[in-house]
C-alpha cells in the first residue's frame, strides 16, 4: 500500500509515524515523527502511574525535547558544537533504548526506540528534514474535513478521482504553481499521451 503510493523509486526522506507499513519502504532515508513519540509517552504516562513515576518516561522525554530544541538552535551554533551535542543526544537515546526497564510499558517503548534508532535523529543532520510530520498532517486536514462533511465518496472511482485531484491541487500549492495553468498543462500532457511523474517534469517539458 505505502510503496504503491510513493512508488518503488522513492529516494526522498520519509517522515512518518510508527505505522508498521512504513518499515517496508527500503529506499530513501526515514525520520520518525517525534511529536507522535512524545504524545505516546504522555498518553502512556497518563494511563500507567508506575510508568509516569519511573525513570524511563522523564529521561526519554527530556532527550527527545532536547533534540528538537537543538535543531532550532542550529543556525546560530558553531558546526563542531552542534555536531558534538547532536551525537551526545543520539548516544543518550541509544542507551535508553538498550536499558533494562522494570515497567512493561517502558520495555515496550524501549523496544520501539531500538527498532527505529536510525530513524529518530535524521532531522539533526539534514536541514531539509523536520522532526515531525506536522506539515503533512496540516496539508491533509482540508481533505479530512471535506470527507467528514460529505461522508466520503460513494464509489471507488469517485474516491480515486478525489484523491488525484486533491493531490494535484496540494502539489501545485506547495510548488507555488498557478492552479489554472497547472491543470491546463497537466491535461495537455495527458492528451498528448505523456505520463509525468512530477508537476516539475510537466512544466519543464512545457517550457
Amino acid at each position: 500500500m505505502i510503496s504503491g503510493l510513493l512508488g518503488e523509486a522513492y529516494t526522498g526522506t520519509l517522515v512518518s509515524d510508527f505505522y508498521g507499513g512504513y518499515t517496508r519502504i527500503a529506499t530513501g532515508d526515514k525520520q520518525k515523527c517525534l511529536a507522535h513519540l512524545l504524545r505516546d509517552l504522555k498518553d502512556t504516562a497518563q494511563g500507567h502511574v508506575s510508568f509516569a513515576e519511573g525513570r524511563f518516561y522523564p529521561r526519554c522525554k527530556q532527550v527527545i525535547q532536547a533534540m528538537i530544541a537543538l535543531k532550532k538552535k542550529k543556525p546560530g551554533m558553531p558546526v563542531d558544537m552542534y555536531k558534538q551535542q547532536g551525537q551526545q543526544l543520539e548516544e543518550c537515546l541509544r542507551k535508553i533504548a538498550k536499558g533494562s526497564w522494570k515497567q512493561p510499558q517502558a520495555r515496550r517503548m524501549a523496544k520501539r526506540l531500538k527498532c527505529h534508532t536510525g530513524s529518530l535523529s535524521t532531522f539533526l543532520w539534514d536541514d531539509l528534514v523536520e522532526p515531525t510530520n506536522n506539515r503533512a498532517e496540516r496539508a491533509l486536514r482540508p481533505a479530512v474535513v471535506a470527507r467528514k462533511i460529505s461522508g466520503g465518496s460513494r464509489s471507488l472511482q469517485g474516491a480515486q478521482a478525489t484523491a488525484i485531484l486533491l493531490s494535484v491541487l496540494r502539489t501545485a500549492c506547495q510548488q507555488n504553481k498557478p492552479l489554472v495553468e497547472t491543470l491546463s498543462t497537466l491535461l495537455k500532457a495527458h492528451w498528448a499521451g505523456e505520463n509525468p511523474a512530477l508537476l516539475t517534469d510537466t512544466f519543464a517539458h512545457a517550457a
